[in-house]
């Protein structure tokens, strides 16, 4: 059990690369000078960043993003371009019935494909009341598995190379054609490119008083509500207060201020919704690495509160259980051996408050092979 002793920040991530750099280096080995980068949401600076294409800019590569949000015409008009030969597509959006003449498109014009496939969170195990607009996702997801398993009868390629992250994005069925000539790379999930840059940078000086940090994963307004046939609930009012009064015994029981880590999507600046409390966008990295301790719902960004070895609050609520998040903040919280505190009621979680700090290193560990980054040992 020596191993469990230490964790990531005992390591030296800084000598390690980013999922940006060993595609630099792969686009270099291969000959590819021209990188096309087709995303299934809005570009914006958060994900330019996060997908390493600033990066590959600075160091010469030609580099086109355009979204499938756009009509079909216009994205597929960036693939118009007669040297496929030495043009790298990358692909952050997975085979469906909505991006089905994407796929057949790039295969027909002979692009090489890679993908990333580093994004994951735990499997749920139980599922919420349905809307019709979530049945009708569930229903497409289904089709898009199938499509997958078949895709060469849909006349649709293999990709070229596959970059998993954790453990887990290399088993089961990812939602990418792949084939006996696809080559696959350890990277890990965008949460450690942001650990490795912090590395970089060196030791930040701590203040005396660190404080605790709420990961806002702005769920009851999340881009992603329309995509899985979601509405805000008519439950936001009463979620806001329930959540400022949790913040209030936070602070008087532990002694610590709370303040809020701003989803990079959100658009809300009402400082209100919590109490007033600092919200601070596009630091998320460096607010949890100087804080003390995390709270949260379910979010990628709880990866870095485990690679920073971090105590990890999960709340919910009796609204959130039968939200589409409530399976996943279960879920996530039990990968890392948690259990949810409820906020609906202040005399229950305030004595579970100081248990609800402590840390599993071997789920944290477990955590990080499964769902980050593989133990290079285990390489693929």
């Amino acid at each position: 059990m020596k191993a469990c002793e230490s964790h990531p920040g005992d390591t030296h991530p800084e000598l390690e690369v980013t999922n940006a750099e060993a595609i630099l280096h792969l686009m270099r080995e291969k000959g590819f000078s021209r990188l096309i980068a087709i995303y299934s949401r809005p570009w914006t600076a958060f994900s330019v960043h996060r997908f390493g294409i600033d990066f590959l800019r600075e160091h010469g590569i030609h580099v086109v993003t355009t979204t499938t949000t756009d009509a079909p015409a216009d994205y597929l008009n960036n693939l118009d371009h007669p040297d496929t030969v030495h043009t790298l597509v990358l692909l952050l959006t997975p085979l469906s019935m909505q991006t089905l003449q994407l796929y057949r498109t790039l295969s027909k014009s002979g692009y090489q494909c890679l993908v990333r496939h580093t994004g994951l969170l735990p499997g749920t195990s139980r599922r919420v009341t349905p809307s019709l607009g979530s049945i009708k996702a569930w229903v497409s997801q289904r089709i898009a598995e199938v499509m997958v398993r078949h895709h060469t009868l849909l006349g649709i390629s293999p990709v070229g190379t596959f970059i998993g992250g954790g453990r887990k994005s290399f088993s089961g069925s990812p939602p990418y054609p792949t084939g006996p000539g696809t080559q696959y790379l350890n990277g890990h999930a965008p949460d450690y490119d942001v650990f490795i840059e912090l590395a970089r940078k060196g030791q930040v000086e701590q203040k005396e008083s660190k404080p605790a940090v709420f990961l806002d994963s702005d769920d009851l307004h999340h881009p992603d509500l329309d995509g899985i046939g979601r509405s805000t609930p008519p439950w936001e009012g009463a979620y806001y207060a329930r959540l400022r009064r949790f913040f209030d015994t936070v602070e008087a029981t532990l002694g610590v201020r709370v303040v809020i880590a701003a989803h990079p999507l959100s658009t809300s600046t009402d400082a209100s919704r919590f109490g007033s409390r600092e919200i601070i966008k596009g630091m998320t990295g460096d607010l949890v690495r100087g804080s003390s301790f995390v709270i949260a719902h379910a979010s990628t960004a709880i990866n870095l509160a485990v690679l920073f070895w971090k105590p990890i609050i999960f709340i919910t609520d009796m609204d959130y259980e039968d939200f589409y998040v409530g399976p996943l903040i279960e879920s996530m919280a039990g990968a890392l051996g948690k259990k949810p505190i409820y906020i609906d009621d202040p005399v229950i979680y305030k004595a579970n408050l100081s248990t609800a700090l402590h840390i599993d290193p071997v789920a944290y560990h477990r955590y990080i092979d499964d769902y980050i980054r593989m133990d290079r040992q285990g390489a693929h």
